[in-house]
């Protein structure tokens, strides 16, 4: 199998608890002893530039994060923590529904098939009391994000659904299609990682919850 072929989740290690020297070289030349890397990403302080003091190292398969999980390891004389890097989720938005088809639940079984959902969501137009044309899936991974937004267009039940990324951003988004508060699955990806740089993380360390709801949000949109 080709390393494209691989999900980047799979061949993803997380790596906490580095000296604030430790740069993204020695992260390269310290890994890359148990395999080929294809990066090494150390997260950094947005406003002072500093090291946050935790890292992602990507490897070109698999096998490779296997031998790393399989050891202790210390980077400049300090014993690191590494494990898996946790999924990162992806968001899609579908627009172009009619009001009563597709269902739900037909809705759901074609999403099932780029992978696990955590939450799905069609708003509803509170004055006409009908679901409004466009709805949005959370995907457990973002490479089902990306499957999804390779197909672009969908005919389902008779509609020609429209594919595309949800802005994930906190605040009041705007878009081609509509306008909505949208929601902070993940305000920040590495926020349950932020105690390795003693700050706690901006994000408060929320959970995601699967579900299924309907939003609240008033957005506006073409169909």
């Amino acid at each position: 199998m080709e390393p494209q072929d691989l999900s980047d989740e799979d061949r993803k290690i997380f790596v906490g608890g580095l000296c604030w020297e430790t740069g993204e070289v020695q992260l390269k030349e310290y890994f890359s002893q148990f395999g080929e890397i294809e990066s090494a990403n150390l997260k950094l302080n947005s406003v002072t530039g500093k090291s946050r003091c935790f890292a992602f190292v990507l490897f070109k398969d698999t096998e490779s994060v296997s031998k790393v999980l399989q050891n202790t390891h210390a980077i400049n004389s300090k014993k690191v923590d590494v494990k898996r890097a946790k999924a990162k989720p992806g968001k899609v938005f579908f627009g172009g529904l009619h009001p009563e088809s597709p269902s739900e639940e037909e809705l759901k079984e074609y999403f099932s098939h780029f992978g696990n959902i955590l939450e799905f969501e069609i708003p509803q137009d509170k004055i006409k009391n009908e679901r409004k044309s466009f709805g949005f899936v959370t995907f457990e991974k973002e490479e089902s994000m990306k499957k999804v937004l390779k197909v672009g267009k969908v005919s389902l039940a008779h509609c020609e659904l429209d594919l595309r990324r949800a802005n994930p951003k906190i605040g009041r988004m705007k878009s081609d299609y509509y306008y909505y508060p949208s929601h902070s699955y993940y305000p920040d990806y590495y926020s349950d990682y932020d105690y390795y740089s003693g700050n706690g993380g901006p994000g408060g360390g929320g959970k995601m919850k699967s579900k299924v709801q309907s939003s609240t949000a008033t957005p506006v949109s073409p169909y």
